[in-house]
């Protein structure tokens, strides 16, 4: 785990079969009136030299580490919105946003 907080984590996977790298980015937005907290999660499978830049990366800005993974890199998204149902779908790049 690279960045293990309460309402985001960063991760980077390894499959033990195929030796696949994964870069894994989790998000909670807390809702404060309803208890019903949103969260995402994103699984976008990366090189071995973009794996190797994203963790080296993270110790400076999380934000430049994560424009690491292209953002026509296709990845697998879970979103469960406050207040909606889940839904799991393909995607493209990481879709973590960042607020100036």
């Amino acid at each position: 785990m690279w960045i293990d907080e309460a309402h985001f984590n960063i991760r980077g996977l390894e499959c033990p079969h195929c030796t696949r790298r994964f870069v894994s980015v989790f998000t909670e937005t807390i809702d404060w009136s309803r208890g019903d907290d949103g969260q995402s999660w994103t699984m976008a499978p990366v090189t071995l030299g973009e794996f190797e830049r994203v963790e080296a990366l993270l110790a400076s800005s999380i934000e430049a580490a994560l424009h690491v993974v292209p953002s026509g890199r296709r990845s697998l998204r879970r979103d469960h919105p406050s207040g909606g149902d889940a839904r799991t779908f393909w995607a493209t790049g990481i879709g973590v946003a960042f607020n100036g």
